[in-house]
């Protein structure tokens, strides 16, 4: 009860405003490998690259299958589902990211006249659904380079309150020398907006991000900088992968994130991966800024069909 109460706030405080900025649910990360590594973008060797940068589709041999899931705070849920595939002309890339929550406290408050104070009492619950659909699309430039395009959809339910929105997001690799530049645009049409049938509206935010993959020997280096809110953020990872366990690799990473208020956070992550076959496996730890639960563990898993 104590953690619907809290997000029942926490709701309230972020419902939409005319102006607002629309809050990704993306910022949380796309999957155990991404967290592990801050957050960084442009390795993804995977479908999962459709909510990152979708050039890196290029990465992804075959059809591949993504998948992630992660509970915080024992009340909300997270899922990313994403598929993709090579084809003559290209690879192509679907998905879903959701955020979600049940069974919310609907409250009401009123006077009560025999002690003259106000009382709330419990009438009923409701959900909290955030989604967003992606459509991407990934087309070789030269013969190292790579182009992506994503179609966003997004979707909110809040109770008996629904918002949509859609926007584009663009993505570019280039090689330098021996590493690899990768260029990620989210949202770049300006000023598009979620709307709500309130008839209130939340603008979805560009985000830029630059990211240099640096690989020396069984290190790779992964050093990012990105542009939200007027803000400049840094993140970077980092992966090592011993040449003589080339199933296995070791993941670390720091990132800065804004919250919901643009007030900029700071933190340390790692995990590590491990590839059985066509199945890839990766696991991600960082501290969690919720008080009553110090500690937050993801699992996630990539198989190529």
């Amino acid at each position: 009860m104590i953690l619907r109460n809290f997000f029942l706030i926490f709701l309230t405080l972020a419902l939409p405003i005319q102006a607002g900025y629309y809050a990704m649910i993306t910022d949380l990360g796309i999957s155990a490998q991404s967290i592990a590594l801050g957050n960084t973008h442009g390795y993804s060797d995977s479908s999962e690259a459709v909510f990152s940068n979708p050039a890196t589709l290029k990465y992804s041999k075959g059809s591949s299958f993504s998948l992630f899931s992660a509970e915080l705070m024992s009340d909300i849920d997270y899922l990313q589902l994403s598929l993709s595939t090579q084809t003559d002309f290209g690879s192509i890339g679907v998905g879903v990211y959701q955020q979600k929550v049940t069974n919310i406290p609907a409250t009401y408050e009123y006077l009560e006249a025999t002690i003259g104070m106000k009382k709330i009492v419990q009438v009923g619950s409701y959900d909290y659904k955030n989604s967003i659909y992606k459509i991407s699309y990934q087309h070789p430039l030269g013969n190292h380079g790579s182009f992506g395009l994503s179609y966003n959809h997004y979707n909110v339910t809040i109770d008996s309150y629904t918002g949509r929105g859609n926007n584009i997001d663009i993505g570019f690799l280039a090689p330098l020398y021996q590493s690899t530049i990768s260029l990620y645009a989210q949202n770049i049409i300006p000023n598009r907006q979620v709307y709500y049938s309130n008839n209130s509206a939340e603008t979805l935010p560009t985000i830029i991000s630059l990211t240099h993959i640096i690989p020396v020997k069984d290190l790779t280096f992964i050093p990012q900088l990105s542009h939200q809110r007027s803000q400049l953020l840094f993140s970077t990872g980092l992966s090592y992968k011993p040449s003589f366990i080339p199933y296995f690799q070791l993941l670390c990473g720091y990132k800065q994130q804004l919250d919901y208020t643009a007030k900029k956070h700071q933190k340390f992550t790692f995990g590590f991966g491990l590839t059985l076959f066509l199945l890839d496996v990766y696991y991600a730890y960082e501290r969690s800024d919720y008080y009553l639960k110090d500690h937050t563990s993801y699992i996630s898993l990539n198989y190529q069909l």
